[in-house]
């Protein structure tokens, strides 16, 4: 079977983590959520549910998918991931609270990917909310690659 990734961003680095997964899972599909019918789970495997995290909390899309679909989700190969600009516990946290504890605990790859504060894709009160905030006044990525392909690399076994 194919291998599925599916995810939603808001500034896209959560699709650029997708992008780079998908060089690892050869023939992966990627549906970006919101974009037209869900793909069906079952057609799939392994599959991979990706998210980034806005002022604590995932995509309610993301949540939402993993609902409607928790049972089909707990049949296949299954890798969870987080795009936040948090480190250690509180990215921990961050994740922990992004996908439910069954799905979690179902999970043989979950982590979190780093993440970028792109200035460009950010409208007006976003920019100021990060400047005042986390004190950042220019472009910063802190994507994580390697911890992407370990991730890979422990869903494929």
């Amino acid at each position: 079977m194919r291998p599925l990734i599916v995810f939603q961003t808001r500034h896209g680095a959560t699709e650029k983590v997708a992008h780079f997964l998908a060089t690892f899972l050869e023939g992966a599909v990627l549906h970006r959520l919101g974009n037209g019918e869900e793909p069906e789970i079952l057609d799939y495997n392994p599959v991979v549910v990706g998210g980034s995290i806005h002022a604590g909390r995932i995509q309610t899309s993301v949540r939402s998918f993993c609902t409607r679909r928790h049972e089909a989700l707990l049949t296949r190969r299954l890798g969870l991931y987080i795009c936040c600009m948090r480190e250690g516990e509180v990215a921990e946290q961050e994740l922990k609270e992004s996908f439910e504890e069954a799905l979690r605990e179902h999970a043989v790859a979950i982590g979190t990917m780093g993440g970028e504060f792109d200035f460009d894709k950010m409208n007006f009160l976003e920019r100021f909310m990060v400047r005042k905030l986390a004190g950042v006044s220019e472009p910063i990525s802190r994507l994580d690659l390697p911890a992407a392909e370990r991730f890979a690399r422990r869903l494929l076994g």
